[in-house]
């Protein structure tokens, strides 16, 4: 099934056919206007209002003017451990506020709703499924605190609208650092350096994975995750997330 993102109304047909996620309480989840018993997530008129990210850079899904061309900072900058980069949404009212709300106040339900586009957006690009998808892990004390991995949460939703795996084994987070939100564009690389550790040692690395986030900002984390995963034999690493932010790669 191909979706063409350039049309809303197309995205939106997508949406109400492969998402599970009921509107809460009857109402639109983004504006609170009242909404058929049994409805999806969001009226029609927010959907249709949400910053979509196309056309993007595939390498790092920064916005471009023509789709299928790298932005001037990929043009010039040797090709990375990412193969390649799917954000199909754009970090700014209203969809900084859900995933807020889905990575601080535990409303998982959003989960559902950003997945089936992240789905939505992987099909129509036709790209090639990888063969498993690994959530940017989270420190044990955060896990904690927070009581959930809001990336592990996505990919669990895209994996069942792909029919995809989710893998959990090959890699995990061992040194705390402050969370990528309190640091500085500029610092962010240093703030992430050496935090992960592969742990797939005792079996055989996977040929492709997509790494799956909820944002990427500078593509930090994204990007040591990446090196990690080659250096331990993973062939490609694709990154798939719900939103970009402004800053490139």
């Amino acid at each position: 099934m191909a979706v063409n993102i350039d049309i809303r109304a197309g995205v939106n047909c997508v949406i109400r056919r492969i998402t599970g996620c009921l509107a809460p309480g009857g109402v639109c989840y983004i504006c609170g206007a009242a909404m058929d018993v049994g409805d999806y997530f969001a009226c029609d008129s927010c959907i249709n209002d949400l910053p979509v990210n196309y056309p993007a850079c595939p390498r790092c899904a920064v916005p471009v003017v023509k789709q299928d061309t790298l932005c001037g900072n990929c043009t010039v900058v040797p090709g990375p451990c990412i193969g390649s980069s799917i954000a199909p949404l754009k970090y700014r009212f209203p969809v900084d506020r859900l995933i807020h709300d889905f990575k601080f106040h535990a409303r998982l339900e959003i989960a559902g709703f950003l997945g089936r586009w992240m789905a939505a957006r992987v099909l129509d690009q036709q790209v090639m499924l990888p063969e498993c998808l690994i959530p940017v892990p989270l420190h044990n004390k955060r896990l904690r605190e927070r009581g959930y991995n809001q990336s592990l949460v996505l990919a669990c939703s895209i994996g069942a609208a792909l029919k995809i795996p989710v893998n959990q084994r090959l890699c995990a987070r061992v040194l705390h650092s402050p969370p990528q939100s309190t640091v500085t564009a500029p610092w962010r690389g240093k703030n992430v350096r050496g935090v992960f550790s592969y742990t797939g040692s005792l079996q055989a690395p996977p040929k492709h994975v997509a790494l799956v986030d909820d944002v990427i900002t500078t593509g930090a984390t994204v990007m040591e995750l990446a090196r990690m995963l080659r250096a331990g034999g993973v062939a490609q690493v694709d990154v798939w997330a719900a939103a970009r932010a402004g800053w490139r790669v």
